[in-house]
């Protein structure tokens, strides 16, 4: 059986500052850059190793995902970017300081529809696609991705046929999903980029 690692990417800049963060983008902050460097050490503990790599198209996750790879490796690896793998598209509201709106599509998965945002089954569509084709190529047995935390709440949405609530994909967290004969299974989210994660990392 093979194991997916989904990770989402480090704080960003419009993370920080309350902002919808769809196709749009925005660097990672110190704490982000911080948060990834932790995820690794919490990889390297748990003896986890990957054949692949691969990323949204976007830099916060590429970025993200260079980091770790740093970390782990002392280098940047070769790794697949994907505009498969993207976040969410929030039409008129990109970028928009809108903390009220942004909860309300916790509510309402098709919140942004109206405004010319992404239907909420065309993503958790292309999010299966997508990872769906990484996982049944050949020789995939473990791999690392990095993208965005609708997008992956969407993904185990499609994959468990229930909801999920957003606090639990906190920036640099890990949900880990078996592959076999084509069907992914949701394991569980491991809280890879936490102060007790770096804490237990070190001490191991």
């Amino acid at each position: 059986m093979g194991r997916l690692y989904l990770m989402r990417h480090g704080e960003t800049a419009f993370n920080r500052q309350m902002r919808t963060q769809g196709w749009c983008d925005s660097p990672l902050t110190p704490d982000g850059i911080a948060q990834a460097k932790r995820a690794a050490a919490t990889i390297r503990r748990l003896g986890l190793t990957f054949d692949h790599f691969c990323c949204s198209t976007q830099e916060r996750a590429s970025d993200t995902l260079e980091i770790v790879m740093r970390e782990l490796y002392g280098k940047v690896l070769p790794y697949e970017r994907m505009k498969g793998l993207k976040e969410s598209f929030y039409g008129e509201y990109e970028a928009a300081l809108l903390p009220m709106l942004v909860k309300s599509f916790e509510r309402d998965r098709d919140a942004f529809v109206p405004f010319g945002g992404e239907p909420y089954q065309v993503l958790m569509d292309r999010m299966h696609d997508t990872l769906g084709y990484v996982m049944s190529q050949p020789g995939r047995e473990s791999v690392l991705a990095v993208a965005h935390m609708r997008c992956s709440i969407a993904f185990i949405e499609s994959v468990t046929g229930e909801e999920i609530s957003y606090d639990r994909l906190t920036n640099c967290c890990i949900s880990v999903f078996g592959y076999e004969d084509g069907a992914f299974s949701f394991e569980g989210i491991i809280d890879a980029a936490s102060e007790q994660a770096a804490e237990e990392a070190v001490g191991a």
